[in-house]
């Protein structure tokens, strides 16, 4: 882990990718990668272990950000919130995606203040759907500050 929480945001849409980035900057997260479909996504994830993935549910190619989720899921821990343009997050989230709740979920269209609070809220949701405190410990053992820039931004 960087000294900042690391975030990849995976969004077809340029102008979306680019909204993600500037607030997340206003946040505080620093490190922020952006993939455009989702087998990018899995290679950049495996090469950067980022700590937040805003992962968009449908993007281009072969498969779809859940396929991507369950990939990355496979090889590590980290923190997903998905983005999607459905409003329902069981039709969004679930289908043939066999997790368990406690993913986080932007829904499109978004506000800033909406978005930042469902980042908020996603980042909380995520901690139990990776280990919850446990998770955070383990963050506080390795990488101190890290662990005091997360709990700011939540």
């Amino acid at each position: 882990m960087m000294d900042n929480p690391s975030v990849l945001i995976v969004e077809d849409e340029a102008l979306h990718a680019f909204n993600y980035s500037r607030i997340l900057k206003e946040m505080g997260f620093e490190h922020i990668t952006i993939a455009v479909d989702a087998l990018e996504a899995v290679h950049l994830a495996q090469k950067l272990s980022p700590d937040l993935v805003l992962m968009d549910i449908g993007l281009p190619g072969s498969i779809d950000g859940r396929s991507a989720a369950n990939v990355i899921l496979s090889k590590q821990k980290t923190l997903i919130i998905f983005i999607t343009a459905f409003g329902d997050k069981e039709v969004s989230t679930k289908g043939s995606f066999d997790t368990p709740d406690g993913f986080g979920y932007v829904v499109k269209p978004y506000t800033d203040n909406g978005i930042k609070s469902e980042i908020k809220n996603g980042i909380l949701e995520a901690f139990d759907q990776v280990g919850g405190v446990d998770y955070l410990i383990e963050i506080a053992r390795r990488d101190p500050p890290t662990f005091c820039r997360l709990l700011a931004a939540i």
